[in-house]
């Protein structure tokens, strides 16, 4: 049975590969959905598949690529019909913006 996991991880996930190593782990273990960094900085993960695949997911969330550090990751799942065919990096607008935010939250996180 198909489920939904919606997750926000918070820490310091911008501007470190989050949402590309996100994205390669969803396509691996074969789940459909996005990755987003969101303005506050926070990435936003919406991922769909058997629930024993978004456990691995969830764990994968909850350690990050080697230079993140995460400090938590708010989580639910979710029943419902599936609404993805594939796992996508959603963007906030064109690449070179989306860019300029993550380095910048990336920059605040660094530095505080």
């Amino acid at each position: 049975m198909t489920q939904r996991l919606v997750a926000t991880v918070y820490g310091f996930v911008q501007g470190v590969n989050f949402r590309v190593s996100v994205k390669k782990e969803a396509d691996k273990i074969g789940l459909t959905g996005y990755v987003k960094n969101m303005p506050n900085g926070t990435v936003k993960v919406v991922a769909e598949g058997e629930r024993s695949r978004l456990d691995i997911l969830l764990k994968f969330l909850k350690r990050g690529p080697i230079f993140a550090k995460v400090e938590r990751v708010d989580y639910d799942f979710e029943h419902g019909k599936p609404k993805f065919s594939r796992f996508t990096v959603k963007r906030q607008g064109s690449l070179f913006h989306d860019q300029i935010c993550a380095y910048n939250n990336f920059l605040k996180n660094f530095f505080r």
